[in-house]
């Protein structure tokens, strides 16, 4: 929820900004958090749609140096097979392992990078003073320039924007003001993660025929 709470900041400081306000938006669904007691916004974060695949890219990072315990193998053998590493039993051959010419058995991972369009749904409500007034002023004021630039330097782009709800509820003393509209944004979400040294795995599993049993072990 990274990306959601960064897009929800920079709607409430744009709230702000338009409405010449500090303070006035505030994040929804904060637990204990008291009510304001006056005029108020709340940006929620509604939903996150992916437009497209998502596109992969690996590199290699910094080859390291693994202290091993390991057995069966020959100064010039391309595999290797490796015994007791760090007290885990994990037996089976690094693929993506070699030797450095001083014999140092060296491992190289990679970083994946995985990056994807979004389109995520915020949903701006204004509540009690004005706040049918202040939600069509944010609306049209989202498209200024000012605010344009703050979310072109986020990396976000504005879709779309829905009409301005009025959605009034009753209360003990009469009626609340309360207005809505859905602000739809366009951004790059990102993520990567450490793919480690691939090993090889032996799999075994037993095979019945007739009466006649068969053990045999698969290595992959």
């Amino acid at each position: 929820m990274v990306l959601e709470e960064a897009i929800n900041k920079l709607v409430r400081d744009s709230v702000n900004l338009v409405l010449e306000t500090p303070g006035y938006t505030i994040r929804s669904k904060q637990r204990d958090a008291p009510r304001p007691q006056g005029a108020y916004a709340v940006v929620d974060f509604l939903a996150s749609e992916s437009l497209g695949w998502e596109q992969r890219i690996f590199e290699n990072n910094e080859p390291y140096e693994k202290q091993l315990n390991y057995f069966g193998f020959s100064p010039d053998a391309t595999a290797l097979g490796f015994g007791d590493l760090n007290n885990d039993q994990i037996g089976g051959k690094f693929i993506s392992v070699y030797q450095d010419p001083s014999g140092k058995i060296i491992i190289q991972d990679l970083t994946e990078y995985i990056s994807g369009l979004r389109n995520i749904t915020m949903s701006i409500n204004f509540y009690r003073a004005n706040a049918m007034d202040n939600s069509r002023k944010v609306r049209i004021g989202l498209v200024r320039e000012s605010i344009q630039s703050l979310f072109s330097y986020a990396g976000v782009g504005l879709v779309s924007r829905s009409e301005v709800r009025d959605i009034d509820s009753p209360t003990d003393d009469g009626w609340e003001d309360r207005s809505q509209f859905d602000l739809v944004l366009n951004t790059v979400a990102t993520d990567q993660d450490i793919v480690r040294s691939i090993q090889a795995i032996d799999m075994a599993s037993e095979f019945q025929y007739r009466g006649l049993k068969y053990n045999f072990n698969i290595e992959v």
